[in-house]
């Protein structure tokens, strides 16, 4: 019997990579782009929106700042921000001077002379990189003004949709496992600015029931408790808005969606504890063929496919010299659900395929233990991120019985590979594949196998 060993000591020492710590990701903002309006000739000191940033461990305080640049459409850069400022501890954004008519022209110009000009400006955290052509989440947002060339408009003549909530949707990343904090602000706080006689309420449907909460006094929305993606991956919350203008009253309901960010703190396990396959290779013994097969499932999702080459690796150990040249492991990964509290989340499945790396003739007879070592690297534990599969395999020889001698005649015409007669095995089977008559290979046509021909009795 041919057995291969299992490595034992590459074994110790891969078991030790998962356990290496690696520095934490950071503070990051809940949101990559935020939305508001801004109108000719609004006061300076105007409050415009807060942005927030969410902690990656709890020691972290957030300093926010803003670029030095405004741009528009196709990443222009319009002009130097003299307008607006930020509050480098809270994240408030307010106008610094008032956008004239003058201002605002020159800026439009400089956009093509669209009558609505969409600016953004880019907002970093300290202390990430403050270079603006580096701007991207987690660590930077973008938040869009809409500068229309008029006058901020009669508070009578608002409806409630405009007085409650920004044109643009609300939606929200949250990574898992972190401490909890605050995401997210109620009010349009120029609408609180320039109409201190509306009064504006909010509640968030159902967020008491989850991990969310809702300040009745600030209107701060943050997660009660650390959240966890196995547990829940989506909450499509529902925020109520009802405005209050003398004796009129209006209410308006919109998506509140929070996305939980994925992180790597599941190990790969084996459905069931199943680790071994038994296979047996006989009839079907041609390269490229699946001998077994194991799975893997880990509660994380797919990471992309750079990611995945990375981190998810699969190693058949070294032993027997004629197993290596003869099985590789092929890794193939995907995507499913798995329930959890009532709803499914995004796992994976990862299956290994034992193939046949070389055709193997049909004499070819032994028995041995394969050993592949599924490593999860990113995983940082509790416990490793470590798998030992095993396949355990024989290969059976197939032997094919002629009834008796043949003579056949042979044209002097004819050609190589030209078909001269029939040779019929008795335990001929339609299944055989490989090299199914050891010796040379230009001697053999592509394709020889074993095939029941009609003519065989």
């Amino acid at each position: 019997m041919a057995k291969a060993t299992s490595g034992a000591a590459g074994l110790r020492l891969l078991l030790l990579l998962p356990l290496l710590g690696e520095a934490p990701l950071g503070l990051y903002f809940s949101r990559d782009a935020y939305w508001e309006k801004l109108y000719v000739d609004q006061p300076a000191g105007t409050p415009l929106l807060y942005v927030h940033a969410l902690r990656d461990a709890p020691e972290e305080v957030p300093s926010f700042r803003l670029g030095p640049h405004l741009y528009g459409a196709y990443r222009t850069r319009l002009h130097e921000n003299n307008w607006i400022r930020i509050q480098e501890d809270t994240g408030l954004l307010y106008l610094n001077q008032s956008l004239d008519r003058g201002s605002w022209e020159k800026l439009s110009i400089h956009n093509g002379g669209f009558p609505l000009l969409t600016v953004y400006l880019q907002v970093f955290l300290l202390p990430m990189s403050l270079r603006e052509g580096e701007c991207q989440w987690p660590g930077c947002a973008r938040v869009y003004f809409s500068f229309i060339n008029a006058s901020f408009p009669a508070c009578s003549s608002l409806k409630a949709r405009e007085l409650c909530f920004p044109e643009t949707g609300l939606s929200f990343r949250i990574r898992e496992n972190r401490p909890p904090g605050t995401f997210h602000q109620f009010r349009l706080l120029p609408v609180q600015f320039l109409c201190p006689n509306i009064s504006v309420t909010y509640r968030l449907l159902e967020g008491e029931a989850l991990p969310f909460r809702c300040a009745p006094d600030s209107l701060e929305v943050s997660t009660r408790r650390a959240l966890d993606r196995e547990q829940r991956e989506k909450y499509e919350l529902v925020a109520r808005c009802t405005v209050r203008a003398g004796a009129r009253e209006e209410a308006v309901m919109v998506p509140f969606p929070v996305t939980v960010y994925d992180e790597d703190d599941s190990p790969p396990t084996c459905p069931g504890g199943v680790d071994t396959a038994s296979a047996e290779v006989e009839f079907k013994r041609k390269e490229g063929t699946v001998v077994a097969t194991l799975r893997v499932f880990d509660a994380d999702v797919v990471p992309a496919s750079g990611e995945l080459v990375r981190r998810y690796t699969s190693t058949l150990l070294p032993g027997d010299a004629w197993a290596q040249q003869t099985f590789r492991v092929e890794h193939w990964p995907n995507e499913t659900l798995a329930q959890a509290n009532g709803s499914f989340v995004r796992a994976t499945v990862h299956d290994y395929r034992l193939v046949l790396n070389r055709s193997l003739p049909i004499s070819e007879s032994r028995a041995l233990q394969l050993a592949v070592l599924v490593n999860d690297s990113d995983f940082q534990g509790p416990g490793p991120g470590v798998l030992l599969l095993h396949f355990n395999v024989s290969v059976l020889p197939v032997s094919l019985r002629l009834p008796g001698a043949y003579a056949f005649s042979v044209s002097r015409r004819a050609r190589r590979f030209a078909q001269i007669g029939r040779v019929c095995v008795e335990n001929c089977l339609a299944d055989l594949a490989g090299d199914a008559v050891p010796g040379r290979d230009e001697a053999r046509p592509p394709g020889l196998g074993c095939q029941k021909h009609p003519g065989c009795r």
